[in-house]
């Protein structure tokens, strides 16, 4: 059993580490390795409580070593669900818990403990600095480490220790949070809430993957400085610049997403607006983008798509700030300050070079430059994105992921072509396979999942719009599918002996495709700009086809203006 001397000599130690690390992260990694070695575990992992309580594993440590991305996924999952439940120090051994992932993972003992939010109190004397202490019930994280076969089961010492570096991580991470607070009160930041169905900024910037982002947003996230997201199509660009217009509260968010074969006209129209009498058609005045965005945030998606002669007008409004509508005759042109953000998918040093990007624009962007990564350089966070899509998807149905296959999604041999795309459309086909395999499935497995994820990685030459769209192509034909890899018999076979059940279970699969079929056609529109021509090839099929779908699915074809302006010319 550890002595208490040893284990005060740990707690020193500790504590002395956390004293003279600075960066959030590096505290952590340190305040994991010594817990690690004080308890004599064989590793240890932070979990990160999100804004729905989904514990979201954003540290792994084993002895001075980052854990590799399959294992944030190896954890007890029964033990923090138990801590979460009761917020107390958690002790689990193998012989006392009928847990999957204990014996998959060879985890012969699991402990895990609270990380709690800090709230101030008044010092002594006035002028001193507040004290922090726990506050009961504010649940931010959850410790966790355990052992291997062989290894010693923590002591009464260990585990006070363990209780004692929980408390120290929630006071080193609210700190963190109160400096943050006071650097937005200084800049006057007022928060504004997202709007629903937009992740907290602090949530996705939470995973260890993030660190350099975190780093790269935090400095400027209150003030106007421009932001340039570099990543690759599919990771979540338009999500993210969301999140961080309603952190730095700076809303209404407005995303403009442009053509290079748009003409003049349309173009002008859809940034800065125009006149009444402007061209054949405009029977009004219209407000562009850039003012809608008037005190918030204005996104330039995909700004390489962007015509050229487009660049020195956003110019002309980051320098600026000012622009001129369509038809404009006024002397002075309008004003309107927003926050720009702009998305590149591609090379930027290659774009500057070809002339595609102009030097001065990218400068005048640059304020942050900002590269997200893709997700197959976010694998240990895997498991809890797809968890995240699934809620969204299925607000009605409770999905679990196996232990199987939380590992199975963190391995190295999926490269992840499309990325998020990829992942929501195999979990989508996933969901699908298990509930006609069984009704009252809730929990997916690693064999509802590979054969979409191999189909896709074999289809797509390159990630982008054209990998996503056979994706959903893949999805949309998700029963056909299923049927194909169950080892059930056909779901569309009726039985005799069970009519009802039979009309009921055709009733779903119709259902399911018919889901399938509408977000597909409106992917292939979003794509082509709503022309429903280009869109009906995209997709294989005659024009009429498409526009009687259209009708059928209740599409309103909302990009259907940058198509009927260009035809009135």
């Amino acid at each position: 059993m550890q002595s208490i001397s040893s284990a005060l000599d740990r707690l020193r130690e500790l504590i002395s580490e956390v004293h003279s690390a600075l960066d959030v992260d590096d505290v952590v990694a340190v305040t994991l390795d010594q817990l690690i070695a004080a308890v004599g575990a064989a590793r240890g992992k932070l979990l990160n409580i999100g804004g729905d309580g989904t514990p979201v594993p954003v540290h792994a440590r084993s002895r001075a070593h980052r854990l590799p991305a399959a294992d944030f996924a190896r954890i007890s999952r029964t033990t923090v669900q138990q801590v979460l439940e009761t917020g107390e120090l958690v002790f689990a051994d193998a012989g006392d818990s009928g847990a999957e992932s204990f014996a998959l993972f060879g985890i012969a003992s699991a402990m895990a403990g609270p990380i709690r939010r800090a709230a101030a109190a008044a010092g002594p004397e006035r002028g001193a600095l507040p004290a922090l202490c726990p506050v009961p019930g504010s649940l931010r994280a959850v410790a966790y480490v355990d052992y291997a076969s062989g290894e010693a089961r923590p002591g009464p010492a260990a585990r006070e220790l363990f209780r004692v570096a929980c408390d120290l991580i929630g006071l080193v991470l609210s700190q963190h949070e109160r400096l943050q607070s006071a650097h937005q009160r200084a800049l006057g930041a007022v928060p504004i809430a997202a709007p629903p169905g937009t992740p907290a900024l602090q949530d996705l910037l939470a995973p260890a993957s993030m660190a350099q982002v975190r780093r790269a947003i935090l400095p400027v996230l209150h003030t106007n400085a421009p932001i340039l997201l570099l990543a690759e199509s599919g990771t979540g660009k338009t999500l993210f610049a969301r999140s961080l217009a309603a952190a730095s509260g700076k809303l209404p968010f407005v995303r403009v997403n442009l053509g290079q074969g748009d003409d003049r006209n349309t173009v002008r129209s859809e940034l800065f607006g125009h006149v009444r009498g402007a061209y054949t058609g405009s029977a009004k005045d219209r407000r562009g983008k850039v003012e809608l965005a008037a005190g918030g945030t204005v996104f330039f998606d995909e700004l390489l798509n962007f015509p050229a002669w487009v660049q020195p007008l956003l110019l002309d409004f980051l320098q600026e700030g000012t622009f001129e509508p369509l038809g404009w005759e006024h002397p002075e042109p309008k004003r309107a300050v927003a926050r720009v953000l702009a998305g590149i998918n591609g090379d930027v040093a290659a774009a500057i070079r070809d002339g595609r990007l102009r030097q001065d624009l990218y400068y005048r962007l640059a304020g942050a430059v900002v590269e997200l990564p893709p997700l197959r350089a976010r694998r240990e966070d895997i498991p809890a994105l797809s968890e995240a899509f699934l809620r969204r998807l299925y607000g009605d149905r409770t999905w679990a992921l196996s232990a199987r296959l939380r590992t199975w999604l963190s391995l190295e041999d999926h490269s992840w072509p499309g990325n998020f795309r990829t992942l929501q459309y195999m979990l989508m086909r996933a969901a699908a396979q298990a509930l006609m395999a069984d009704a009252e499935s809730s929990v997916l497995i690693p064999e509802h999942c590979e054969p979409f994820l191999q189909e896709s990685e074999s289809a797509a030459g390159a990630p982008g719009d054209g990998g996503a769209l056979a994706q959903a192509a893949a999805a949309a034909a998700l029963v056909a599918a299923a049927a194909a890899t169950t080892t059930e018999a056909d779901p569309l076979a009726v039985d005799p002996e069970d009519l009802a059940g039979s009309f009921a279970r055709l009733h779903r699969l119709q259902a399911r495709a018919q889901a399938a079929e509408k977000e597909l056609i409106e992917l292939a529109l979003r794509r082509h700009a709503g022309i429903v021509v280009r869109a009906a090839d995209a997709l294989g099929m005659p024009r009429n086809g498409i526009t009687s779908r259209m009708r059928k699915h209740r599409i309103s074809n909302t990009w259907r203006h940058l198509s009927t302006n260009r035809d009135s010319k």
